[in-house]
């Protein structure tokens, strides 16, 4: 298991630092990064020695294998944010494309010469 654990040392350094266990990544950090490889499994209990506003970033909602359901349904998991952008996007992107088309084209004039 690989946890990143980014430590701010003051507001214009942070280090991105490499664990060998969850619990020395989870240890006063800010962030933590789980992506679906390895065997972790991450607990909202295994989070109390993180800072008090620590933020989830996790990749896959559906699998479940890495991360509990009680942590991905947790206030600081982006997950939920980063769906709910994409579905704004989509949401957009289909409004833009099937709007009335106008074409910026000037209509011909078929009378002939003037």
């Amino acid at each position: 298991m690989k946890g990143v654990n980014f430590s701010n040392k003051n507001s214009f350094k942070t280090d991105l630092l490499q664990f060998g266990s969850a619990e020395e990544a989870i240890f006063r950090t800010h962030v933590v990064v789980s992506n679906a490889e390895g065997n972790m499994k991450l607990t909202l209990a295994d989070m109390k020695e993180a800072e008090l506003d620590w933020t989830l970033l996790h990749h896959d909602i559906h699998l479940g294998s890495n991360i509990s359901k009680q942590l991905l349904r947790s206030k600081q998991a982006l997950m939920w944010k980063f769906v709910e952008n994409v579905q704004w996007i989509s949401q957009a992107l289909m409004v833009a494309t099937h709007l009335a088309y106008k074409p910026s084209i000037p209509f011909p004039n078929f009378r002939g010469k003037d």
